[in-house]
């Protein structure tokens, strides 16, 4: 069949179409390869300055938040509540408290987003007799890691079949650092699980620290200070976002402990910018181990602004 002079231009301007889509995908996906977290952070941009001004990352703006209320059915008024961690679908939540003398993980969940919580109730698995910190749980509610001080003291994972399921006996993951009272707490991890955020430190000194591995079977990296992110204060409770090129955290850098967002241009690369989370901050409170939605909806946090340390959570806007 003969195509006319019209049919065989459309043709070639489809074609040409086409191959302009392959090359962009082609782009795309050795972009994402260059920024896989197969190694700690890479070369430092000329413009990259600790917490400061903007850098390639310059487009990317920070989340922001309306007025944060306390979450009153996993508050209690006369403990310490903290450290939230949701899964993807905010129907299930894990967090600290003291509320029965003893420091452990609690868990609650909820038939929807706009439903109460049920009422609290400890994870007896996760548990030992001395104290369980900072839950992260995975997006699909399968597996967690926390810190224990129990022997060894640091961060511990299990995972559990189904989420009706016990979870599996813990184990601890050996992490080593070279401070000296290096403990590590605060676990977070990007979407692919390649990543994780700690704390690493004790007390007033703290820093953040991140690891990387090949696979999810695969073995750590030693844990190394995030460029461009601490300073002389204490940076701890990290949140990495998606696949870690954006983070939240706590800081004492504002002489409180506040809530600040960073961004750096890869996973690989060193912090560009840092913001405070004015609209979650109150100048009198502390507040720590923030916890964002995965469709950046809704963001939970603990802060000791009613007078004891309660769980907050803020809509985005």
């Amino acid at each position: 069949m003969r195509l006319s002079r019209r049919s065989t231009i459309a043709l070639a301007f489809l074609v040409g179409l086409l191959a302009m889509s392959a090359c962009s995908e082609r782009s795309e996906i050795i972009a994402r390869q260059r920024s896989e977290p197969t190694s700690g952070a890479g070369g430092v941009p000329d413009e990259a300055q600790p917490g400061g001004a903007a850098g390639s990352g310059a487009g990317t703006e920070r989340p922001r938040f309306g007025t944060p209320v306390v979450v009153s059915e996993l508050s209690d008024p006369d403990a310490k509540d903290q450290d939230p961690s949701l899964t993807e679908d905010l129907l299930e939540i894990f967090f600290f408290t003291d509320r029965d003398g003893d420091e452990d993980i609690w868990t609650s969940r909820r038939s929807s987003r706009t439903a109460s919580w049920e009422a609290p109730v400890p994870v007896e698995e996760l548990n030992s007799g001395d104290a369980e910190q900072s839950p992260a749980i995975s997006r699909d509610g399968l597996r967690i890691l926390y810190y224990s001080r129990r022997e060894p003291p640091g961060i511990f994972a299990t995972q559990r079949p189904t989420r009706e399921s016990p979870w599996d006996p813990p184990e601890p993951i050996p992490i080593q650092v070279d401070e000296p009272e290096g403990v590590v707490i605060a676990p977070s991890l990007d979407a692919l699980e390649l990543r994780m955020a700690v704390s690493v430190g004790t007390g007033e000194s703290r820093d953040i620290y991140e690891l990387v591995r090949p696979s999810l079977t695969g073995t750590w990296s030693e844990p190394s200070p995030i460029e461009g992110l601490n300073l002389d204060v204490t940076d701890s409770t990290p949140f990495l976002i998606d696949d870690g090129s954006e983070l939240l955290f706590s800081s004492g850098r504002s002489g409180t402990g506040d809530l600040y967002w960073a961004h750096r241009t890869t996973p690989a690369q060193p912090v560009e910018r840092v913001e405070a989370l004015e609209e979650l901050n109150d100048p009198d409170a502390f507040e720590s181990h923030p916890h964002l939605a995965v469709d950046r909806s809704v963001v939970f946090f603990g802060s000791t602004r009613s007078g004891n340390t309660d769980i907050y959570e803020a809509p985005a806007r």
